[in-house]
């Protein structure tokens, strides 16, 4: 189940202009599940492939070698892309996760400074001002990482599966 916001803090959110993150950080790590599984899956039977593939010639001969390597080679490479999208939705539910934390633990402190006694609507004011821009900040860190290294990673996985693809068509 992902974590949500506790009703006492809603209010609060609303009157930063925040937003609550939607992403299921419990369906992304699932994910991420499935293609790990789908990468051991693969690597799994990589070599029965092999044999097969070997049996049917021998892999010594030169004409048939580079048949078998047209369809174990693409196998590691779907393999390490499925991985490698695993460890990206991993990483994605770990940023989401933090997020949220961090926005919850934000709103927390500003609910406990502006319940306190002796605080006037100008300290609530730049405390909610405050919290806005903390919780904003951790956003645009989520945000540059979804659009940097999680970009970058997830490119090198769709490049993994073309060479695969390219190596398999001979």
């Amino acid at each position: 189940m992902p974590v949500d916001l506790p009703s006492g803090l809603r209010p609060l959110l609303a009157a930063t202009g925040l937003t609550w993150p939607d992403a299921d950080e419990d369906a992304l790590h699932e994910g991420a599940g499935c293609w790990r599984k789908l990468a051991a899956t693969l690597a799994a039977h990589a070599p029965e492939v092999e044999r097969v593939v070997r049996s049917a010639g021998d892999g010594a001969d030169p004409i048939r070698a580079p048949a078998t390597a047209r369809v174990t080679g693409p196998l590691a490479e779907c393999a390490r892309a499925a991985e490698t999208i695993g460890y990206a939705l991993d990483t994605l539910a770990a940023a989401v996760l933090d997020l949220k934390a961090t926005t919850t633990a934000q709103l927390g402190l500003l609910a406990a400074g502006v319940s306190a006694p002796g605080w006037g609507a100008a300290d609530r004011a730049a405390a909610t001002a405050a919290t806005g821009a903390a919780v904003r900040d951790a956003k645009r860190r989520v945000e540059a990482l979804v659009d940097g290294e999680l970009r970058a990673i997830l490119a090198a996985a769709g490049a993994r599966l073309d060479r695969a693809r390219a190596a398999a068509q001979g």
